[in-house]
């Protein structure tokens, strides 16, 4: 199967993640491509247990976090969704 390495973060997030404005809630897709998974067991398992349920948990600094290809901070995909850009200057993480 083809690894999904060479697809883009940002790309990786708009396929995998839908964020309501009104909520603010970030939500897994209810369907991601099969190049996000290893093989197609790990698609349909990612699939049975994630698709469609709220995205993310509690970090040990307090901060809501996602894994979508690396752990970002929720608040700043969120961002990125909404804006179709990154804050502060187009980081994708906090530095």
């Amino acid at each position: 199967m083809k690894s999904s390495l060479n697809v883009t973060t940002e790309q990786r997030i708009r396929e995998s993640l839908e964020y309501n404005p009104t909520t603010g809630v970030l939500r897994w897709k209810q369907k991601r491509p099969l190049t996000h998974f290893r093989d197609t067991r790990t698609y349909r398992s990612w699939h049975t247990r994630y698709a469609g349920t709220v995205a993310g948990s509690i970090a040990v600094h307090g901060y809501l976090q996602v894994k979508c290809g690396e752990v970002m901070l929720a608040h700043r995909v969120a961002w990125f969704l909404a804006h179709n850009e990154w804050p502060n200057h187009g980081k994708s993480r906090d530095d």
